[in-house]
């Protein structure tokens, strides 16, 4: 796991301009590979938690949305479609006619 993202839950982490995440307890960038053994996860691990399920619920609302869109547009273009081939079904005799009438008279 990345350091950035690995401090962001724990409560001794600083953000400084200069060096950009310090941690708390030694004032220095955070040198562990994989994870910290001093970690002390508090309210910003609640906060993040509260925010990731929040986002999901809002993406599982986006995500319903999406198929009932999908499905409603793909029956509607299928129905303009058979509705346009009914249409010049019936109009290709008056066509046909269109073209006797003046030949006639």
């Amino acid at each position: 796991m990345e350091p950035h993202w690995h401090c962001e839950l724990c409560e001794h982490q600083d953000v400084n301009l200069k060096k950009g995440n310090i941690c708390g307890l030694t004032r220095n960038k955070p040198s562990f590979t994989d994870t910290c053994n001093k970690i002390e996860f508090g309210e910003k691990r609640k906060r993040k938690i509260v925010e990731t399920n929040a986002e999901f619920q809002k993406i599982l609302k986006n995500k319903w949305w999406v198929y009932s869109y999908f499905f409603l547009f793909n029956i509607f273009a299928i129905t303009l479609f058979y509705l346009d081939y009914l249409f010049l079904d019936y109009f290709k005799y008056f066509s046909v006619m269109t073209y006797v009438v003046p030949i006639i008279l």
